[in-house]
């Protein structure tokens, strides 16, 4: 089997800056990014149906111990959506031989994901020759029923103070403090496990 992935990236950007006065300066951003990934098995031939490890499922996949891997990637079928939405504020102001700065920002994190672990089953065998005796070690799949896809949310805060103190000509010194913290990511469909 040969995979396919494909992936599609869109970007959002819009700058509102405002002069108020000599000394301060505004500006208000807001982003959007999204991140799309899909992910497919492929196989260049017509594999017979009777060949599934599972009925009504493709070729799984086939380990060999000493060989490797063989057949379905595992984690296929696979759909990634990120979507990223950003707000920041800042403030600038200038006065003598400081530059001082202010802000905050806010990030909303939705990942939409759909991924089935192994869902074609994998037989794996310990050697070339409980291969070809048809002696697995073990057989792994999905439980009968499984949910694949999830809905991950999660906010992301910041904020700054910054102060570059001009203290003589040929020296500034950057001061500064930030402070971030990420909310606890949830589910929005209920299946957090």
């Amino acid at each position: 089997a040969v995979t396919d992935e494909l992936t599609r990236n869109q970007y959002l950007t819009a700058e509102h800056q405002r002069v108020v006065s000599s000394t301060l300066l505004h500006t208000a951003r807001f982003a959007y990014n999204r991140t799309h990934l899909l992910g497919a098995n492929r196989f260049l031939l017509p594999i017979a149906p009777a060949l599934a490890y599972i009925p009504g499922r493709p070729l799984g996949t086939t380990i060999i111990g000493g060989i490797g891997e063989w057949g379905s990637e595992r984690r296929f079928p696979l759909r990634f959506l990120r979507n990223l939405f950003s707000f920041s504020d800042d403030v600038a102001y200038f006065k003598g031989r400081h530059s001082l700065r202010a802000g905050a920002l806010v990030q909303r994190f939705q990942d939409n994901i759909i991924t089935a672990f192994n869902p074609d089953g994998t037989f794996a065998f310990p050697s070339v020759l409980d291969f070809l005796q048809a002696r697995p070690d073990r057989f792994e799949t999905a439980s009968a029923g499984s949910m694949f896809d999830r809905a991950w949310r999660q906010w992301l805060f910041g904020f700054y103070l910054q102060d570059d103190f001009k203290l003589l000509p040929h020296l500034t010194l950057n001061l500064g403090l930030r402070y971030e913290f990420v909310s606890t990511i949830q589910e929005a469909l209920g299946r957090e496990n």
